[in-house]
Formats: C-alpha cells, sequence, structure tokens
C-alpha cells in the first residue's frame, strides 16, 4: 500500500489510516462475488477500532449517480460518480467539550472516506489535505466536504482507483473562519491541535508563506523572461506525458518517484519544445 496526498494538513489520523484496511476488507467483498450491499451498515458493525472513533454514514453511489445529501445545497449541481464508490463519515474523539454552537466545541475531527470496489483499487490510498483554516462538514451526515457537496477531483481520483480520503481537522463548518482557536474563557483552544503520531514527514510544508507565496511567482517570472509569454497547455501536457512515461506514474497523473531525472532517464524520443 503507498500513501499520497497534498495541502496543508494531514487529512488522515494515523491509526484511522490503517482503519481504512479494515473498511477495505469489508465494503468490496461483495463486488468479487457479484453481489451488492456490502456499502451498508454492517460497516456500523464490524468497524470498532477503538473507543474513540465511529461510523456516522455509510452510503453507496452507482457510477452515473448524482453524488449529494439530504443538504447538499440546492445552487450547486452535484458531481456524477464516475464508478460505483462508497463513502463512509467517520468521527475520531474526543473532541473539545463545551456549550452548544460555540465555535471551540468539536465533537472531535470528521473524516470522509471514499472507496471503489476492491476489483478497482489501485492499491493507494490518498490523503488530500487542505489549507487557510480548513473546516468541513465531514462530520455532517446530510453534507459532504468543505463545501457540502462532492468534490469532482476526489471523485475523479476514486475513478482511477484511489481510495481518498479527507478531513476537516477538527473545525466542523465551512473554512476561513478562525473563530475555533479561542475557547470561551478567551483562552486558547489547545484542543485545536490533535496529537495522533509523533512526527511529520513534509517534503514540502507549506508554512514559510513569504517563500512559499512569493515562490509561486517565479514560474510566471521565467516565463516572460525567456519567452515572453506563458508556455502553451500542449506543450506543457506533452512534457508532462514524457516525464510520466520515464519515470512511471502516466496513469495516475504524478510521478511515483519525485526523485526521477526525466531528462536523464532512456524514455525514447523526448518531446522538442521549440
Amino acid at each position: 500500500m503507498r500513501t499520497g496526498g497534498r495541502g496543508g494538513q494531514s487529512a488522515l489520523p494515523w491509526h484511522a489510516t490503517a482503519g481504512l484496511l479494515a473498511l477495505l476488507s469489508v465494503q468490496p467483498a461483495a463486488a468479487a462475488a457479484g453481489k451488492k450491499g456490502s456499502c451498508d451498515d454492517r460497516i456500523k458493525l464490524s468497524f470498532h477500532p477503538d473507543k474513540q472513533t465511529s461510523v456516522l454514514l455509510v452510503k453507496s453511489f452507482t457510477a452515473g449517480e448524482p453524488v449529494a445529501l439530504a443538504n447538499t445545497p440546492p445552487t450547486t449541481t452535484p458531481p456524477t460518480a464516475p464508478v460505483d464508490v462508497c463513502l463512509v463519515k467517520l468521527l475520531v474523539g474526543p473532541g473539545n467539550p463545551g456549550s452548544p454552537g460555540a465555535p471551540s466545541t468539536s465533537p472531535g475531527i470528521g473524516i470522509e472516506v471514499w472507496l471503489p470496489t476492491k476489483a478497482n483499487w489501485n492499491d493507494i490510498i490518498r490523503s488530500y489535505g487542505s489549507g487557510g483554516w480548513a473546516g468541513g462538514f465531514h462530520a455532517d451526515v446530510t453534507r459532504i466536504g468543505g463545501t457540502g457537496a462532492g468534490d469532482p477531483i476526489h471523485l475523479a481520483a476514486v475513478g482511477k482507483g484511489y481510495v481518498v480520503s479527507t478531513s476537516d481537522h477538527g473545525h466542523g463548518g465551512s473554512g476561513g473562519d478562525a473563530s475555533f482557536a479561542i475557547r470561551e474563557d478567551g483562552s486558547i483552544n489547545n484542543g485545536a491541535g490533535h496529537d495522533f503520531a509523533d512526527g511529520i514527514l513534509a517534503g514540502a510544508p507549506a508554512f514559510n508563506w513569504t517563500r512559499f507565496i512569493t515562490a509561486e511567482l517565479y514560474p510566471q517570472i521565467v516565463m516572460l523572461r525567456d519567452v515572453g509569454a506563458n508556455i502553451p497547455l500542449a506543450k506543457l501536457h506533452a512534457v508532462n506525458a514524457a516525464a510520466g512515461a520515464a519515470c512511471g506514474g502516466i496513469a495516475l497523473g504524478f510521478l511515483l518517484n519525485p526523485r526521477c531525472n526525466a531528462a536523464t532517464t532512456r524514455s525514447g524520443t523526448r518531446p522538442r519544445c521549440a
């Protein structure tokens, strides 16, 4: 099994990652037998990794079906499921106690796990992170993700065979609001951070904002200086395809080995950008 992710924060507590494998052993079983019904409340009965973790919702979507729940915003056109997929919503406690409705009150970390069938799984868990103040409706059984509706990017990943996980990081509701960081008595809400591991291995942490945001401008500066305009998408796609063919991962959409140097790898004909 391999894991992959992006964003400023990890989307899945460490112990729940192992729990994903337990979910996989339940949900896809019917696919191999040609039966339906495994993506149902039996997962609630069988998945108990610890006392702090509970299953809130199990919902199946068939290929072509709109991915929406009862309170998905009516102004949003929901995306459709590219393949048969099983949505499992988890809650990992203990959360942060307080008055109902107070921003710092939290039942725990809401997590959504999107499962393809066992036959379609590519053995990779793609754990999406987030930026800003995070937040979302992951613990809400009537809405999905950060906006209340299904995310086309996440569903496209499931369509390619990934197990996808996202979370609200313990901050329910829409992102962009940091009021959860202050308790009702005015003290700092240390409960907003959760210790599920003794360290984080981050290849490209996005915490040095003065350098991070400035670095985002660099490609545009180089293109303007050396080419005089943006590189056409057709050329970028050709280079990406050549790198994927040389280093592995072309079908997945990213390099399996980010240390691979496509320029020095023997991969046949190289694209001409001139």
